[in-house]
């Protein structure tokens, strides 16, 4: 890496690179299950290996798993 005017220049290493497929959907509760005058609770969730396209936008569908915990700023994945 190089710095110049405050800019860091980055280059990749093809070597070690490691590229993952991944689809991040949001969870949503049923409107129909939140109290009147509430706005329904959701949670990002990052599907990982057979999980990908498993889901269509509105479909309602049951998660099972152990969380992973990412941090906000985090953009490495498991």
């Amino acid at each position: 890496m190089s710095e110049r005017d405050g800019w860091c220049r980055m280059q990749v290493n093809v070597q070690e690179t490691i590229y993952r497929n991944y689809q991040k959907i949001t969870l949503q509760e049923s409107p129909g299950s939140v109290q009147a005058g509430r706005l329904p609770r959701h949670k990002d969730v990052i599907l990982l290996h057979d999980l990908i396209d498993q889901a269509r936008p509105g479909e309602e569908i049951t998660l099972v798993g152990a969380p992973h915990l990412l941090h906000p700023d985090c953009t490495t994945l498991p």
